[in-house]
């Protein structure tokens, strides 16, 4: 599925005790610097979210950035740092043998210039991380980020209310009605938002278990219609607490609900 060339949601959802769910693309995204970068930046919430909130989040996406511009000067500054700790190890290594006789030779001098070689790379990467390149590259994405604003979204209202419905219920309950109403119009209306959604969701539950519990349930044409056997191999995956089902189910629902489901990619 091509991407779309629309703006990049972040959401915010509370759950029923009252914690905040941000779900975005950043926290496995190999491209995240390429996403913030070329796309406009937006937030939606069901619930205004409180200020704590906001600033936790944020804070969270200058980890994100710090973490991509060193993964990125790093490659765009290998070539140079490989050359310089080369050369400081073919230095040293010349220099010592020279200056330095003793009956092993070369193990002695091999190794101080390794040792050389590898603290001169660290050297060399840390002065880039400080480099005017790097600092220009963080303070772009600082600002972008900073630019988020978060606007209530009704699409997120009933995604909220859904979510809090079922972690009311018991796991039974859930099992059994695993298929909720979802307002097609509704979801046409915000498609975009949706589909984003999913794909973050579909991130957050990308491991093969769930994978294959999804597959399952969503090869059937009512989620809520398993057998007795697999309602009881579902809820002993559950009390493993290897799975959030509310929020596991709220995905499934709502992939469901999308036009062509079964072809969700992820958004960017």
């Amino acid at each position: 599925m091509a991407q779309e060339a629309g703006p990049l949601h972040m959401f915010h959802i509370y759950r029923l005790d009252g914690s905040p769910i941000f779900l975005h693309p950043f926290d496995n995204a190999k491209n995240s610097m390429e996403l913030l970068e070329s796309r406009e930046l937006t937030g939606r919430y069901g619930n205004e979210p409180q200020v704590e909130s906001l600033t936790s989040f944020r804070n969270r996406l200058y980890e994100i950035i710090e973490r991509d511009v060193k993964s990125w000067i790093a490659d765009v500054r290998f070539i140079p740092r490989f050359l310089i700790s080369a050369g400081v190890f073919l230095g040293a290594y010349i220099l010592l043998s020279t200056i330095v006789r003793d009956p092993l030779p070369m193990i002695d001098e091999i190794a101080i210039s390794i040792g050389a070689a590898l603290a001169t790379y660290l050297v060399v990467g840390r002065r880039d991380l400080q480099s005017e390149a790097a600092m220009k590259k963080r303070i772009a994405l600082r600002k972008k980020v900073d630019g988020i604003v978060f606007t209530e979204s009704e699409f997120l209202c009933r995604v909220e209310e859904m979510l809090q419905e079922q972690e009311s219920a018991s796991t039974d309950s859930v099992l059994r009605s695993m298929d909720w109403y979802v307002d097609e119009d509704l979801v046409r209306q915000h498609e975009s938002q949706a589909r984003q959604l999913v794909s973050y969701l579909e991130q957050r539950f990308a491991d093969s278990v769930h994978r294959g519990q999804g597959k399952k349930l969503l090869r059937r044409s009512n989620l809520g219609d398993v057998s007795e056997r697999e309602r009881g191999a579902l809820k002993k995956w559950i009390r493993s607490k290897r799975v959030d089902l509310p929020l596991f189910a709220l995905y499934l629902e709502l992939r469901r609900s999308l036009p062509s489901h079964t072809d969700v990619t992820a958004d960017p």
